[in-house]
């Protein structure tokens, strides 16, 4: 590295600079305030320096930041299929610039006015973040000791359970489950789904987890459930997640479905369980692996079967506890979005002159 820091002093980066990425997710900018070593440009990113004394770095980095340079953004990358921010098309960027104290005013005023709004945000992300721990424990415990705290235990033999109430049962999972992957999964791709001819109203599962993992909607169908059947992702960095589904529909890649054989009845405690048990799976999976679910691997795993009827009142009970907690968990979510609307349209109207900064 130290080669190649010493290769241009045009790469070289310096407290003050501001950097901007050109490639991929373009125009995320960065303003350095710190340099604990040498360090260099990297070859998707390119650096702005004030060519006056007028110019103040602190007030651009807030410009950038604001939806004028989003809009120019948006405005150059249309009808671009590889996305790319050219410098001499940056260069026609244009923006307002006050005076030198009033931008310094202005950077001054913003910098209090996010960190405060950025604070707030924070505090509701932890919450978030306890809720849904909370809502973790909650199933956790409640699949593996049930309702009733006082009934004798005994061990499950399952080593992320430990012990559970002495009239459950274990059994294998592949006794009450049968497994599979989509028959033709590698040709429903993304140039086969959104392909005009091809488009309808009945969706295509795949292993991404954004959309409610539907990767399109096509006018054909492989599955038709009449019933709720698992689907599972089974590669990359949300697999084993886990959700239900029926009616008509079809499987890409990169997931796999989970369904009852003849004669086992569907329960909601079932869901609840194999949720809690993927999670498990997922944590002794190491860091540098990517994460993976074979279908073979599912032949390996344990069922805890409680009598039906207490099945039920776990369901019903961990429906209302965790319905209880995803609407807390939404609401915040909201106070969020909101927060983060109100500092853009704060940054977007300061930068813009809609609201006068006291220099």
């Amino acid at each position: 590295e130290e080669e190649r820091y010493n290769q241009d002093k045009k790469i070289q980066l310096k407290i003050d600079d501001l950097l901007i990425t050109k490639d991929g997710t373009i125009g995320k900018i960065a303003l350095i305030k710190d340099l604990p070593k040498k360090t260099t440009l990297n070859s998707g990113v390119f650096v702005t320096r004030p060519l006056m004394r007028s110019y103040n770095v602190d007030y651009f980095y807030w410009v950038l930041s604001s939806n004028v340079f989003r809009d120019f953004i948006d405005y150059h990358k249309n009808g671009s299929t590889i996305l790319h921010l050219y410098q001499n098309v940056f260069e026609r960027f244009v923006f307002l610039i006050p005076s030198h104290s009033e931008q310094q005013a202005i950077a001054n005023y913003l910098d209090v006015k996010t960190q405060a709004i950025d604070k707030k945000v924070s505090l509701l992300e932890q919450k978030i973040e306890t809720y849904k721990k909370l809502k973790r424990t909650l199933i956790n415990q409640t699949i593996t000791i049930g309702l009733n705290k006082n009934v004798p235990l005994k061990e499950s033999g399952i080593s992320w359970i430990g012990q559970i109430p002495q009239h459950w049962e274990v059994k294998r999972l592949k006794d009450f489950f049968k497994f599979s992957k989509g028959k033709n999964s590698s040709f429903y791709n993304q140039v086969y789904v959104n392909d005009s001819k091809n488009c309808g109203k009945y969706p295509v599962y795949s292993g991404q987890t954004e959309n409610n993992g539907i990767m399109a909607s096509i006018n054909t169908f492989e599955y038709d459930y009449k019933n709720d059947v698992y689907l599972v992702t089974t590669v990359g960095a949300k697999a084993m997640e886990i959700k239900v589904v029926r009616g008509k529909f079809t499987l890409s890649q990169n997931c796999a479905l989970i369904e009852y054989k003849k004669g086992k009845n569907s329960s909601k405690f079932n869901f609840y369980y194999l949720t809690q048990l993927f999670k498990e799976e997922r944590k002794i999976i190491p860091t540098i692996m990517q994460p993976s679910l074979r279908i073979e691997d599912l032949d390996k795993y344990f069922l805890i079967v409680p009598p039906k009827s207490e099945q039920e009142e776990i369901a019903k009970y961990l429906d209302h506890k965790t319905t209880t907690i995803d609407a807390i968990v939404g609401n915040i979510s909201k106070q969020i979005e909101t927060l983060k609307q109100l500092r853009k349209t704060l940054i977007n109207d300061v930068v813009t002159g809609k609201i006068k900064v006291v220099e």
